[in-house]
This record gives structure tokens, sequence and C-alpha cells, in this order.
């Protein structure tokens, strides 16, 4: 999906496997905020956060596929891939607390 070769492609894999384990832990950040005594109100907070944060984490993954000569539609498709592990784990927290909250994978889609 990507020709990139040598030390840009070393450069490219690395950014694209550091912001996905990255986002693991903001998955399990917004699943147990949930979990909180605050429930609903805090786990909304912290998700409408992290969706903010990840707005610039997207432009960062962009801009280094992009600045080696990756076309911008699979430059945005990558950098939303790096985010999906954030829903994965999301539920696997919710559902590993038993916590209560409405329809938390609509939620953590936004942040995506």
């Amino acid at each position: 999906m990507l020709d990139i070769k040598g030390a840009d492609a070393t450069k490219v894999v690395l950014v694209i496997g550091i912001m996905t384990l990255h986002s693991f832990g903001e998955g399990s950040g917004v699943g147990v905020s949930f979990a909180g005594s605050k429930g609903f109100s805090q786990g909304l907070l912290i998700t409408l956060a992290i969706a903010v944060h990840n707005i610039p984490e997207g432009l960062a993954v962009s801009m280094v596929l992009a600045s080696r000569g990756v076309s911008p539609q699979k430059a945005m498709l990558w950098s939303v891939i790096t985010s999906l592990p954030q829903v994965h784990i999301n539920l696997k927290v919710k559902s590993l607390l038993h916590c209560e909250g409405e329809n938390i994978m609509n939620l953590v889609m936004t942040s995506a």
C-alpha cells in the first residue's frame, strides 16, 4: 500500500507503529473513565478530550507520509488506521469492568 524504500520506510513504519501503540493507551483511558463514580459525564469529557487530542496526532501521521510522497488519501487512511485500536481496547476495558455507559462505541468512533 505504501511505496517507500530505505530510511524513509523505516521512519514511516516507526511513526505508524508508535502512533498505533499509543492508541491502545488512549482507548483504555476512555474505557476506564466511564467506570468512575461520575460514569457517563466523566467518560464523555475524556472522550471529547481524546477526540480533540487526536486531531494533531492524525495531522502528524499524515504529514510524515505526505512528505515522503504518499497521496493525501492514503495518508488520511493511515491516520485513521493508527487510531482504530482505541475503539477495540475501549470496548474490551468496558466489558472487563462491567461499567455502565450509553453507546460508548459511538462516542469513541467520533474520536477515531
